[in-house]
């Protein structure tokens, strides 16, 4: 049986290197210091070259003197390593966030976390839109109903990334107005609680726990409750970050603080990668971890909590 050895191609990539730099150096010794490697490998690699192609070089005394067959091939090889360095620099560019990223966010963490801060990322990518899927319920990722989730509980799909992206802590809240008439006793405080659906978040368990008083007002909305507490109809307790609003401040109860509620970030793995949804991943890890000092230094440092 007669076997036959692929034969190898004329001239490959990584001769190109090697024919230049001993073309514009004129000497081997030179080239080889250009391209970081012995004079001997140098040599063997021009020769192995021409036993291919033909003659590319004189070897006289003065160094080397290119052929015809050279100074013919010159211009194209110039252009094959114009067009690698082009694809190296393509390669380690930031690729173009562009297009729409749908997230889904409870209603609260985008008007007083995101919204604020979503002026800087348009700036830097005037190309790439925002759909915000405002509400507490699950959408399915896997079913594509979104790119992106901020959710109150962690994911364990193995499809799925997940990253904590922040630990919500929080402090008793109220308005500046209602604030100083506030008496000793805060079982006498007018507060404003959350539905029964929510009996199950850390601050309506720490409201059962430590005041267990009929709320002035109880709404299924974050939003609302933080409207009602600007209003100056109560106290809850609410993320310290909405003391950053005008008009509200936190007020001490004598009590320890709810439990801090995490945050999580999650993308289906197929998607995390994508240009204009790594853009958006990143800008919420960073922009989340900023209130959290803990996670912010954790996340920076690289430790994926």
């Amino acid at each position: 049986m007669q076997v036959r050895m692929a034969r190898r191609p004329l001239v490959e990539l990584s001769d190109v290197p090697d024919f230049l730099a001993a073309f514009r150096e004129r000497s081997l010794s030179a080239a080889a210091r250009r391209l970081g490697v012995n004079q001997s490998t140098m040599s063997r690699r021009v020769a192995e070259l021409e036993s291919r192609i033909g003659p590319l070089f004189e070897r006289l005394p003065e160094g080397l003197r290119p052929t015809p067959l050279a100074i013919r091939l010159l211009p194209h090889a110039e252009r094959v390593e114009s067009d690698a360095a082009e694809l190296r620099r393509a390669l380690h560019a930031p690729l173009a966030a562009s297009g729409t990223v749908r997230v889904a966010v409870a209603e609260a963490v985008a008007v007083y976390l995101l919204l604020p801060a979503l002026a800087p990322l348009r700036s830097r990518h005037p190309d790439l839109s925002l759909e915000l899927l405002a509400g507490d319920a699950l959408v399915d990722l896997h079913r594509g109903d979104a790119d992106l989730a901020i959710r109150h509980v962690r994911s364990s799909r193995g499809d799925l990334v997940t990253r904590l992206a922040m630990r919500t802590r929080f402090a008793v809240i109220a308005s500046a107005e209602l604030a100083p008439s506030l008496g000793p006793d805060p079982k006498r405080w007018p507060w404003i609680g959350l539905s029964a659906q929510y009996a199950h978040l850390p601050e309506s368990r720490w409201f059962d726990e430590h005041i267990g008083v009929e709320p002035v007002l109880s709404t299924n909305g974050y939003v609302l409750r933080h409207e009602a507490v600007r209003a100056g109809l109560g106290v809850a307790p609410l993320s310290r970050t909405v003391v950053r609003i005008p008009g509200l401040v936190a007020v001490d109860p004598g009590l320890p603080p709810p439990e801090p509620a995490p945050i999580w970030l999650v993308a289906h793995r197929e998607l995390r990668h994508q240009p204009r949804v790594a853009v958006v991943w990143d800008f919420l890890l960073e922009l989340l971890g900023n209130h959290d000092p803990d996670v912010g230094e954790a996340a920076s440092k690289g430790l994926g909590l």
